[in-house]
This record gives C-alpha cells, structure tokens and sequence, in this order.
C-alpha cells in the first residue's frame, strides 16, 4: 500500500503542476522536432535533454490523470463479488504504479546521463 499512496500523493503534486508539465512536454517535443528537421552539428546534444523531457512530462501527466484517487484495499466485511471488483481494480493499480515506477527510474537514469552527455564528460 505505501507504493500507491507514495504515488498518489506524487500525482497530487502533478495535477497542480499540470499546465506546466503540458507546456514542458510541448516545448520539449518542439525542440526535438526543430533538432531532428534543422540538421545542425551544434544541436545533437540537445537531443537528448529534449527527449528526456518529454517523457518526464509524459510520466508525469500519466501518473497524474491514473492515480488522483488509489482504490482501497478489498476487505472482507464486503460481499464475494465485491470483494473480487475491488481486488481488480487494486491489482490494475498495482500493475500501472509498477510500470509507472519502472519508467520514472530509465527517466531518472537518462536524465543523468543525458547531463554527462551535455557536459561532455
């Protein structure tokens, strides 16, 4: 439980950043088309930081719209079926809170190096 209420409160963050993260993502997309189409040598280690930010803004708008509320953990006081719905829908939030934390790490590990690339070391 505490990977999804680590999650939701980082997607309540998020949400109040979201015409920021939307702006990020915009401009990041922009750069790296304007890199990719502009063909010049000077650019190429911008590639990277671009792209870097556009998938921190994609994870973070993912996580923001899937995880503003965390469905609660099955009990057994509720009824069979029930219980089975709820177990579901916690089970599908577990699965996408791994994915999204799979993705924040290759973030976190493309982030840093794309830092090295910048600096040339």
């Amino acid at each position: 439980m505490q990977l999804l209420n680590r999650v939701q409160r980082v997607a309540e963050v998020a949400h109040k950043l979201k015409l920021g993260i939307w702006a990020l993502g915009f401009l990041s997309l922009a750069l790296f088309g304007y890199i990719i189409f502009a063909s010049r040598a000077e650019l190429d280690g911008l590639i990277l930081p671009s792209a870097v930010a556009f998938g921190w803004s994609v994870c973070l708008l993912g996580i923001a719209s899937s995880f503003r509320e965390v469905p609660e953990h099955p009990n057994q006081a509720k009824g069979f079926f029930r219980r089975i719905s709820y177990r579901i829908k916690y089970g599908i939030a577990w699965f996408w809170a791994a994915i999204f934390s799979l993705c924040t790490l290759i973030l976190i590990y493309m982030s840093i190096r794309s830092i090295f690339i910048y600096l040339g070391t």
